[in-house]
């Protein structure tokens, strides 16, 4: 009885796991052609595989775009951005100097901010305040950032993989998400009552089956 009431609360999980997805993509990662070489060999596949790890959805569903991977050719660039942006439920900004200086790296900024979308900004290297556009400071000034930290092991992120990726599943879920969470813990509750009945009726059973043994034996 215990695994029949286990099996619903995985089939719970499935359904709220559909939920926590509303857009096509976890996040969508906006950076500089000048830094592709570290973000699309280094970056974007740890970061991918960590949310597939996480989210359990395989190898087979790509969970962070980016242009150069998933904006169609012959489109309007500005059009592409604007479709990436409102496939994905977070936006990751891997900044840079470079980045600072790009036009369409700042329109992608200001697209982001207009939707308003979850942000994260991914620092790769040190920025000055006076580098940053109005927007970009607004947002290092107002939230946690993650950095990449060269080292001789060929860097890494900190906060870790682990931290960043929570953050941004736990940015993917929206209002309405909420609401299917605590759905979620309320069944569980009463799946958890259920299976505590379930193993008092077996003891109450087993209890009487001893009582009944005791009474033939002193016949």
């Amino acid at each position: 009885m215990q695994e029949h009431y286990e099996d619903q609360f995985e089939l719970l999980i499935k359904e709220n796991t559909k939920l926590k997805f509303p857009k096509k993509f976890v996040a969508f990662l906006s950076f500089s052609s000048e830094d592709a070489e570290l973000v699309v060999d280094t970056i974007l596949p740890r970061l991918n595989s960590e949310l597939q790890r996480k989210t359990k959805t395989g190898t087979s569903r790509v969970l962070v775009s980016s242009g150069d991977r998933h904006f169609r050719p012959g489109y309007a660039l500005g059009e592409e951005i604007i479709r990436c942006i409102e496939d994905s439920a977070v936006i990751i900004l891997a900044v840079s100097k470079q980045f600072c200086r790009k036009q369409w790296c700042r329109k992608e900024v200001q697209e982001t901010y207009d939707q308003n979308k979850p942000i994260v900004l991914l620092f790769l290297e040190k920025v000055e305040p006076d580098e940053m556009g109005k927007v970009l400071l607004k947002l290092f000034s107002r939230y946690a950032h993650a950095s990449w930290i060269s080292d001789s092991n060929g860097g890494h992120i900190e906060p870790d993989w682990s931290i960043l990726c929570d953050a941004l599943l736990d940015l993917t879920v929206n209002k309405s998400d909420n609401k299917t969470l605590k759905c979620l813990e309320l069944n569980w509750c009463n799946i958890e009552r259920e299976i505590e009945r379930e193993r008092d009726l077996d003891l109450g059973t087993r209890d009487r089956v001893v009582r009944e043994r005791d009474i033939e034996r002193e016949r």
